[in-house]
């Protein structure tokens, strides 16, 4: 399986590398052994990653914003979508959003 170091898109969620978590993010805790980073609205399936040593998950003030970082690779699953493994780094989660006629909404996964 190919180790992404930059980015990608899984589903509704966009995945970019960045520097460095800002400091007003908080832990998330994990659930039943993931770290879950959204949950799909159409379907009730989820996108998350193992909860093991060296990955931590954050939640920032902005709604709809979250962090992870990863100190070996780490893989991003979804029951519906092929999985993702990351590079060790630090990474930011946006939940993807659609425009129809001027109005903006979240892209249901």
């Amino acid at each position: 399986m190919k180790i992404v170091s930059k980015g990608a898109a899984q589903g509704d969620l966009l995945v970019t590398r960045i520097s460095a978590i800002p400091a007003n993010a908080v832990p998330e805790q994990p659930e039943n052994g993931r770290l879950i980073l959204a949950r799909g609205e159409a379907t009730g399936h989820h996108h998350s990653l193992p909860h093991k040593s060296g990955v931590a998950l954050f939640r920032d003030a902005a709604p709809g914003v979250l962090y992870f970082k990863c100190d070996k690779p780490v893989s991003l699953d979804h029951q519906e979508h092929s999985t993702i493994k990351f590079a060790p780094g630090t990474y930011k989660v946006t939940r993807q959003r659609t425009y129809h006629a001027g109005m903006a909404s979240r892209v249901l996964d």
